[in-house]
């Protein structure tokens, strides 16, 4: 016995155009890729067309095409908000850790300072001064040694052979000119004069703190 039999044919049919691609998702491949250079802005705005796509090809029937795109967006998407996520959430931590390594360098500076001029008084005497410039100048005429500013007091500690580098006097800042080791560079600190006392026996407190008795 025949029976009237339904043939249900797989594949496009004939004189059917072949699927477009879904505009949905090559935005979501194109701010996908895009978020790894706009700092994760176009990432979130490419997930939402990735999911837009895959929904509207799976309710076209065959009609519109681009799944592999909209899952190529979808991953670079998630991919770049994740990257910017954790850069924002480590960002603080790693802030934290740099200005602690500066507290750190600047305590060892002055550290390293005080003892630069406890060596310089035994040395020459007493601490930075005039009378310390006077017998520094005949090995260094063309330096200006004299003076009460922080500059002519650093000047003197290099100039004594006392340090042999000026990394402890200088800020690591880019309107710093930082002075060479041979004194002849440009020595310019953006601080104030520091007045240091003349010798230990005045009993008054250095700039770096503590007594000087």
């Amino acid at each position: 016995m025949l029976t009237n039999t339904t043939l249900t044919q797989v594949g496009p049919r004939p004189g059917l155009a072949p699927a477009k691609t879904s505009k949905a998702a090559i935005a979501s491949l194109v701010l996908g890729v895009l978020g790894f250079v706009s700092a994760g802005l176009t990432g979130i705005p490419g997930v939402i067309c990735g999911h837009v796509a895959l929904g509207k090809i799976k309710k076209s029937g065959g009609a519109l095409g681009g799944k592999g795109l909209a899952i190529a967006g979808l991953i670079t998407s998630y991919l770049a908000t994740m990257i910017i996520l954790l850069a924002a959430l480590a960002t603080p931590a790693i802030l934290k850790s740099i200005k602690e390594g500066r507290t750190m360098q600047a305590m060892s500076n002055g550290r390293n300072t005080y003892m630069l001029l406890m060596q310089f008084e035994y040395l020459m005497g007493s601490f930075p001064s005039d009378q310390t410039a006077a017998k520094l100048r005949p090995e260094h005429p063309t330096l200006n040694l004299t003076g009460t500013s922080s500059n002519a007091y650093f000047r003197q500690l290099l100039a004594s052979g006392v340090a042999t580098r000026s990394g402890f006097f200088t800020r690591p800042a880019a309107e710093v000119a930082v002075p060479t080791t041979s004194l002849r560079g440009p020595m310019r600190w953006p601080r104030a004069s520091v007045a240091l006392p003349t010798s230990r026996s005045t009993a008054q407190p250095n700039p770096w703190g503590g007594q000087c008795s």
